[in-house]
């Protein structure tokens, strides 16, 4: 668990710590961005905001994560890490 809690921790922490210090919905806007498959049309219209905001976010997340969300192995990485952050101890 340890390894996975770190895992986890590497990939969400940036993001969880910038949503609650700010105010914002990063990681919930990469889990509905990975969830409909990087389209960006169905992603906006989810999270109710225009694909420019989306845009933005997306670019804050990979410059938080180090993580390409063009790159399918780095897309899976951050995909595992939304699916397994539930089953860990809280922050």
């Amino acid at each position: 668990k340890e390894n996975l809690g770190e895992f986890c921790k590497d990939l969400l922490g940036p993001l969880e710590e910038y949503d609650a210090e700010n105010g914002t919905e990063l990681v919930r806007t990469l889990r509905v961005y990975l969830d409909r498959g990087g389209a960006m049309k169905e992603t906006a219209a989810a999270l109710y905001v225009h694909r420019n905001t989306l845009r933005y976010r997306l670019r804050r997340i990979e410059q938080m994560t180090g993580c390409r969300l063009d790159n399918s192995p780095d897309r899976f990485r951050l995909a595992l890490a939304l699916c397994m952050r539930p089953f860990l101890p809280p922050r």
